[in-house]
């Protein structure tokens, strides 16, 4: 999905640095971090909406002081991948 946002002047003059590309990552991952924040967003969404896998999501949390949230389903589930990848 692409989103379109109008943001005043004095703002985009601030963002003007960097490519496109990673100006939309900034405004992506402030969008998930404030939605986590408001528990709208799992550890593992998180995950899934940056493109992270879990453990790369928990780094993310842990780099912007956003302690995860992490449920037992979501940490058994992280055991089984941990099991079925060292099985292969």
């Amino acid at each position: 999905m692409t989103v379109t946002v109008q943001i005043p002047e004095q703002l985009a003059a601030q963002l003007h640095q960097g490519s496109d590309e990673a100006r939309s990552r900034q405004f992506l991952e402030a969008f998930v971090l404030q939605r986590f924040a408001e528990g709208e967003l799992t550890t593992m969404q998180v995950g899934q909406a940056l493109g992270l896998s879990f453990h790369e999501a928990l780094q993310f949390l842990h780099d912007h002081n956003a302690p995860p949230d992490v449920t037992s389903e979501e940490h058994l589930q992280q055991l089984a991948d941990l099991d079925r990848m060292t099985a292969e």
